[in-house]
Order: C-alpha cells, then sequence, then structure tokens
C-alpha cells in the first residue's frame, strides 16, 4: 500500500511525473491538448489553483494550490484519465507514468517564484526552444503577454503580488535573466 502524504490545506506544491523507463508521455500536440483538457476538467469539478505548468514529451510540471481536496486525489484523476486516454489511442496497456507523482511544497513567495522559473525554463534547459515563450506548452506566455486570450486555466495573481509595479515586466525579468 503507498505511503500516506501529508497535505497541509492551502499550500502550493510543485507536483512532476514522468513516463514509465523515462519514455515518452506526450507523443504530439493532440495528447498535450488532452491532458490540458483533462487538468481544465478536474480543476473545474475540484476548484483548485493553478500557478505554473510545462508538459514536456516525457513529463510535466505543475505548481497547484488547493483548500478542499489533496493534490493527491487531483493527481489520481488527472493521471488515471490521462492513462486511459493514451492507452486507449495508442493501444498500450499498462502503466503510462513511472510513480505516483513527486510533490514538493513551497515554502514562501521567494520559493514560488523559484519554481515557477524553474519550470517555464524547462524547454530552453532542454533545447525543445531558444526563450521559454516560444514553448507553447507551458503557461509562461500567461504571465508575460498583455492578451485577453491568456489561459484561463493559470492564476498569476499570486505570483504577480511578488512584486510591487510592473508585474508582467518583471516576472519576465526574472525568469529570462
Amino acid at each position: 500500500m503507498a505511503k500516506q502524504r501529508t497535505w497541509v490545506s492551502g499550500a502550493t506544491y510543485h507536483i512532476t511525473n514522468r513516463g514509465v523507463r523515462k519514455e515518452s508521455i506526450f507523443y504530439n500536440d493532440l495528447d498535450k491538448h488532452m491532458f490540458i483538457l483533462i487538468l481544465s476538467e478536474v480543476r473545474y469539478k475540484y476548484p483548485f489553483k493553478l500557478h505554473a505548468y510545462c508538459l514536456m514529451n516525457n513529463h510535466f510540471h505543475l505548481l497547484i494550490e488547493s483548500k478542499e481536496i489533496t493534490p493527491s486525489r487531483i493527481m489520481q484523476i488527472i493521471q488515471q484519465r490521462y492513462s486511459r486516454y493514451f492507452n486507449r489511442t495508442y493501444q498500450k496497456e499498462g502503466h503510462v507514468f513511472q510513480s505516483r507523482f513527486f510533490a514538493s511544497k513551497i515554502h514562501d513567495n521567494d520559493h514560488l517564484l523559484n519554481v515557477s522559473r524553474y519550470i517555464h525554463l524547462n524547454p530552453v534547459a532542454a533545447g525543445l526552444a531558444n526563450k521559454p515563450s516560444d514553448y507553447l506548452w507551458s503557461s509562461y506566455n500567461t504571465f508575460i503577454k498583455h492578451s485577453p486570450r491568456t489561459d484561463p486555466l493559470v492564476e498569476t495573481a499570486t505570483t504577480f503580488s511578488c512584486y510591487t509595479q510592473n508585474p508582467r515586466e518583471m516576472y519576465k525579468k526574472y525568469v529570462e535573466k
């Protein structure tokens, strides 16, 4: 039986998981879109705040905060639904993800900013983009662009509250320094 995880209501957690044997869990943009759709549906049914995300080919990063539903329950539903989609679509059986998931509690605003930066720089570090804004499958552009089409899935207020003026500009400078 899996060890019970400690959960603090209202805390923010960096959550990540990867494919079995580090294999791809997203073969194409449709797979990534399906994961975002599932994430959105779960967020609607079980309200939680999504502060940042990034979908890579063989893993994902989420920065979530929940007051009512445990991150374990949220991730159980997301990963079960995505695994069903993935196995049905690619005629596979068995586990899609390497383990339940990894979760690390965020301790303060500096830690939140640091982890958010790490998440948004992941595609650059992996050589998938020259700049974080070039990568379509992360929440980074929601933070830096003044657009009515920003991602409604992502809650930027907590991150922006770390800055006294020009939060979009300051966050961009922080990430791209």
